[in-house]
């Protein structure tokens, strides 16, 4: 079956059109395209139905004009065989192109369709233009096979072949940290003591001491004074296995030996358990929330572009969380910061924004997570900047508790 498509930047349309119609080949009729911005696009989309489990052949007819009149759109239409086109999708493109589409299918008996990704019945709306070559399928049914990898891929993000998978003694650890701190005098001790850890590990720049240094630093124990909530945080992560405990109150940030172990090995061991005790628990903590949001249908964590078929990934950076929400057919942008950015608050906001309209597409959403403010008025600065920036602010501990995972901690 081949499927004609008014063709341009709808994405959901297209792709939704393709993924349930399963055609054998799909003819994308778009307006001119000098900069290529439509056949990349197009290309995006048939390469998100590949990963989606759905492989077809597929060709672009144009225009002239980028702004066509109807006349041009049916010159163009007629120069098509219409016993080689089975089903005709009316939904993208412009109004013209949808006019001279119809025009087109219902001159020649061929069944067309508009989609309309608002309706939670009868999406596909038959126009009656000719026999159906298939049924239409359920939006629900179809909404709920796309994944965050699918979806990215249909806004031409270079997708990597797999997305990083947090350990479960990570996610256990998440879950208990949550419990330790929401008590607020908790959770001010345990980051009072992870500044002086900090001050302890890091070098000038915010980065792990090297080599040598690390070794040492590392040599020496985490002190933690008994009865303490920083005790009982690491006493959480030793339980775990992520990091050792050496006597009551006496902690090491690795479970490898610091004098013998290969400086490589040690530093890559340090620099995951410190994280996951200053930030990363917070991260984790957030992912289990979003899942048990029934309106995603795939949660990723740690999303970064493919850096060999991408040579701006690096520079890109990896964005904290991102999700697919199949009721909307959008994609959301999650930054995670326990009291939110250190600095620079509304250039964060603002790079988020940015990243999740380029990367997700002009109806993405952009979410900024902390677990709680410092105070009243950083509170409302942060609301004012993403207020400004269409972000969504959301703050953890305004959430009431939820039930874990199984086997998560409690």
């Amino acid at each position: 079956m081949t499927l004609l498509q008014t063709g341009g930047y709808q994405t959901w349309p297209n792709f939704l059109a393709v993924l349930g119609c399963k055609p054998g080949h799909v003819v994308y009729f778009t307006s001119a395209d000098p900069d290529g911005r439509f056949s990349a696009a197009i290309r995006g989309l048939m390469d998100a139905a590949g990963l989606a489990g759905h492989r077809c052949s597929w060709e672009i007819v144009s225009t002239n004009s980028p702004e066509p009149t109807l006349e041009e759109c049916l010159s163009v239409l007629t120069g098509l065989a219409p016993e080689s086109i089975h089903l005709v999708n009316l939904t993208g493109g412009t109004k013209m192109m949808s006019l001279a589409a119809f025009e087109f299918a219902r001159a020649n008996r061929i069944s067309a369709f508009y989609l309309d990704t608002r309706r939670a019945a009868q999406a596909f709306e038959d126009l009656k233009t000719g026999p159906l070559p298939c049924p239409f399928p359920e939006l629900s049914a179809l909404s709920r096979q796309i994944t965050v990898r699918t979806a990215l891929a249909a806004q031409g993000f270079h997708v990597p072949t797999s997305f990083k998978s947090p350990p479960e003694s990570h996610r256990a650890f998440s879950a208990a940290a949550v419990a330790i701190r929401r008590d607020e005098a908790a959770d001010l001790e345990i980051s009072h003591f992870l500044a002086g850890l900090r001050g302890h590990l890091m070098g000038p720049n915010d980065c792990l001491l090297k080599k040598g240094k690390l070794r040492a630093a590392l040599q020496r124990p985490v002190e933690a004074p008994p009865g303490s909530h920083w005790q009982r945080y690491l006493q959480t992560a030793a339980d775990l296995g992520i990091i050792r405990q050496l006597d009551p109150g006496q902690f090491r940030l690795v479970t490898l030996d610091p004098k013998s172990t290969d400086a490589g090995s040690l530093h890559s061991e340090a620099n995951t358990n410190f994280k996951l005790l200053d930030g990363i628990w917070f991260e984790l903590a957030v992912l289990e929330r979003l899942r048990a949001n029934p309106s995603f249908s795939d949660i990723c964590w740690s999303v970064e572009s493919d850096k060999a078929t991408d040579p701006t990934a690096s520079s890109k950076g990896e964005t904290d969380l991102v999700a697919f929400n199949h009721e909307t057919f959008n994609l959301h942008f999650i930054s995670c910061k326990t009291t939110g950015p250190h600095t620079g608050a509304l250039d964060h906001i603002q790079g988020l924004r940015r990243r999740a309209s380029k990367e997700g597409g002009n109806y993405s959403e952009a979410e900024l997570w902390i677990f709680r403010p410092k105070s009243s008025d950083h509170r409302r600065e942060l609301e004012n900047h993403c207020k400004e920036q269409n972000v969504r602010l959301r703050v953890f501990t305004d959430c009431p508790a939820f039930a874990q995972s199984p086997g998560a901690a409690p």
